[in-house]
């Protein structure tokens, strides 16, 4: 597992924040409406996702990133228009997520040109 900067930790909170109020919200949403239950479940599977490629100090860091902060914005904005408890917590963890892992890609180093872009030769890195 990679050092862990300290200022990283603050965005690995956020998402673990975000992947929670997610599920919960996922799963309140699942008695309301279906749509917003799976878009709140996707969400929290990514936040978990991403939280661990920061863990382990991954090359693709940058780039699930950058995915990662449109998802939350969508989520934070269908969430932030319905009148539940549930989805107002979400869409707060959500934004809150979104300004970190912006934060977090300005600290992040650039991959290498290729790395990760489709059919690049160089989208996996040999060890």
């Amino acid at each position: 597992m990679a050092d862990i900067k300290e200022s990283h930790t603050v965005a690995l909170d956020a998402l673990m924040a975000a992947a929670r109020a997610t599920a919960e919200c996922s799963n309140a949403a699942r008695r309301e409406t279906g749509d917003a239950a799976r878009t709140c479940a996707d969400t929290s599977e990514l936040c978990w996702v991403t939280a661990s490629f920061l863990m382990r100090g991954s090359h693709y860091m940058v780039v699930l990133t950058r995915a990662l902060v449109d998802i939350l914005e969508s989520t934070a904005s269908e969430c932030g228009a319905h009148s539940s408890g549930h989805c107002h917590r979400c869409a707060a963890a959500c934004t809150e997520a979104a300004r970190e892992c912006r934060r977090l890609i300005g600290e992040l180093p650039v991959p290498a040109v290729g790395a990760g872009q489709r059919g690049s030769n160089r989208s996996v890195p040999r060890h």
